[in-house]
């Protein structure tokens, strides 16, 4: 988990599909790569969860960015268990067990998915 430092939210990797990504699943992987440092080893490409939150308006870089949905296409990734480096979008990382997730104090997109986990 990530401490997503202008959130103040403890969130999984993410971010947006660029131009360059292949497809939403290509996205995953290199959001991962570049918030983490961490090696892909294993996964899948098929899409495992959706989810879909309220964000607040807000003054990005300057611009008001008006309220609006956002839409978190998630797909199960397998890192290596080695040293991390966030990026600076981030103040913190930790790795959690997908049982503490699923009972714990975390966003309930992220608790649900981690129970959708845990019954697959």
């Amino acid at each position: 988990m990530l401490h997503h430092a202008t959130l103040d939210k403890w969130l999984q990797p993410g971010g947006h599909v660029d131009d360059s990504d292949l497809d939403p699943a290509a996205a995953a992987r290199r959001e991962t790569l570049e918030e983490t440092g961490a090696t892909i080893v294993g996964g899948s490409s098929k899409l495992f969860d959706i989810d879909v939150h309220a964000i607040p308006a807000r003054n990005k870089l300057g611009t008001l960015e008006p309220a609006h949905l956002h839409y978190d296409l998630r797909y199960l990734l397998v890192a290596a268990a080695v040293d991390i480096t966030i990026s600076d979008e981030s103040s913190g990382f930790r790795w959690v067990e997908i049982s503490m997730l699923a009972s714990g104090n975390v966003e309930s997109g992220i608790a649900r998915m981690a129970r959708k986990l845990l019954n697959r």
